[in-house]
């Protein structure tokens, strides 16, 4: 478990799981190719991401939170890109 997630890596995954099941009780249809469902679970995990990665900004601290290898810097933005563009 520590190669694939480290540190808060594992706060991402749940962050997405629980915005998720928050945002179904106001769709009906809470499937992931509904784009009216998905682009707020994208844009709420992204920017509570972004806020659980501020204080890994140091370069000791920055690799020690990952998801599968990449910082939860990246995925945080990652989800809020998406979640914008899916408002676009």
């Amino acid at each position: 478990m520590n190669v694939i997630m480290k540190g808060m890596g594992i706060g991402v995954v749940v962050t997405f799981f629980l915005v998720a099941f928050i945002t179904s009780f106001w769709h009906d249809e809470y499937t992931l190719g509904n784009t009216d469902f998905t682009k707020w679970i994208f844009l709420i995990t992204g920017i509570i991401t972004l806020l659980m990665s501020l204080g890994t900004f140091t370069k000791e601290k920055f690799m020690q939170h990952s998801l599968m290898f990449i910082p939860i810097v990246f995925w945080g933005a990652l989800f809020l890109i998406l979640g914008i563009y899916q408002f676009i």
